[in-house]
């Protein structure tokens, strides 16, 4: 859906079945956000709050232009999302991310499971 606003019940929905699918674990999340134009303030205040960090350990956003990258920072930058969150205009680099952010978390859980025995 080209240029759509994405509202509160929108991003509330898109995060209950994100969270379903994997099974309420934290992990680390791409979104495409290449054919929103707006969200509402209260979509922007959701996806910083400490609900959305319940299970999101990193956000990679997907942008498709200059005037939603320009956004998305002042997003970052005000709302101080509770995940490391970056902007990305292609996929492979956001893919790529991501990927270092997983072998961080895993590196991190093997050393502190090899600290507990």
């Amino acid at each position: 859906m080209p240029d759509c606003t994405m509202e509160l019940a929108d991003a509330r929905l898109d995060f209950e079945e994100a969270a379903k699918l994997t099974n309420y674990t934290k992990v680390p999340v791409l979104a495409d956000a290449r054919n929103y134009t707006q969200h509402t303030k209260e979509v922007r205040d959701f996806y910083a709050s400490k609900e959305m960090g319940e299970n999101i350990t990193a956000m990679a956003v997907l942008v498709g232009s200059l005037p939603t990258r320009i956004i998305g920072n002042f997003f970052i930058q005000t709302s101080r999302p509770h995940f490391p969150t970056k902007l990305f205009t292609n996929e492979a680099a956001a893919i790529k991310w991501i990927n270092e952010i997983l072998i961080k978390e895993q590196t991190e859980a093997e050393a502190k499971s090899g600290s507990n025995a």
